[in-house]
């Protein structure tokens, strides 16, 4: 069975979340509150607190069977959360097929209308557009280990 595991289960990835679960796909994922953990939980996903801190052994445990991943949380002052606190288990996983990570056009910067896409440098503008990058990066040297 296909298991997406996000790391931020809001608007975005609860979408697709959505879609995979009504094509009969497990899910599981975190949300920074128990608010969310419990609307989230109502769909029958499996949940986990995580707001950046380290420690949480239930987003361990939940990773297992993990074929797909998306993360959606923004880097904080220390960089990357994920990769901070998870790097080892998500290497670990033997089921995983996919990795996706959720940016921001912002680490486009200005490109005073020009179009965009994955081919673009990145020219970041501020110091969370490139915190953004540098998750970026950080994620994509992972998926070269």
């Amino acid at each position: 069975m296909s298991r997406l595991f996000a790391f931020g289960l809001g608007y975005s990835a609860g979408a697709l979340a959505a879609r995979l679960k009504d094509k009969g796909w497990d899910i599981a994922g975190t949300a920074r509150d128990q608010a969310n953990i419990e609307r989230l939980g109502a769909n029958g996903y499996g949940l986990a607190r995580f707001a950046g801190e380290p420690g949480n052994r239930e987003v361990a445990q939940l990773l297992h069977g993990t074929t797909h991943l998306l993360h959606s949380i923004p880097p904080g002052p220390g960089g990357d959360p994920v990769l901070a606190h998870y790097r080892e288990e998500i290497a670990a996983l033997g089921s995983l097929q996919w990795i996706g990570y959720l940016s921001t056009v912002g680490v486009y910067g200005d490109q005073q209308g020009r179009w965009v896409d994955e081919t673009t440098p990145p020219a970041p503008n501020s110091e969370r557009t490139e915190a953004r990058v540098e998750a970026e990066q950080a994620w994509l040297g992972f998926g070269e280990e």
